[in-house]
């Protein structure tokens, strides 16, 4: 993590000391489509908009009701998750870049994220020239 930003596998790696295997993000994933999916009238398995959808992923923490029965999540894992659907903020918690769609799949963004948000402040910095902290 630089000044603050982090890729989905800095957040994932920082915020649960270790990677959240892939079942788990997919279940996730599926959970929020699940979750949003028929908010325009069609449920097709696509979030028509995903600004609208808060799902959470704390829903899928294991031992609540709303739990999936298999890949469940820690609370750790939820918070990692919920903060990459946020997307990456400056230190003043101002966002810089947008978040993953809620129904997207991880592992279409990975490249992108740790290639270009997580060296948004030394890329772009501020309008007076100082980088973002």
């Amino acid at each position: 993590m630089q000044d603050g930003h982090a890729s989905d596998r800095e957040v994932r790696q920082l915020t649960v000391d270790g990677p959240i295997v892939p079942a788990k993000l997919e279940q996730a994933r599926s959970s929020a489509v699940a979750a949003c999916d028929a908010a325009d009238g069609l449920t097709d398995g696509i979030i028509d908009d995903p600004r609208t959808c808060h799902f959470s992923a704390k829903a899928n923490i294991c031992g609540s009701q709303t739990a999936p029965a298999t890949n469940c999540l820690t609370a750790a894992e939820a918070a990692a998750i919920d903060l990459i659907w946020d997307g990456p903020r400056n230190a003043q918690h101002n966002k810089i870049w947008f978040g993953l769609d809620r129904g997207a799949a991880f592992s279409d963004v990975t490249f992108f994220l740790s290639d270009v948000v997580t060296h948004w402040d030394t890329m772009i910095g501020t309008p007076t020239g100082e980088r973002f902290r």
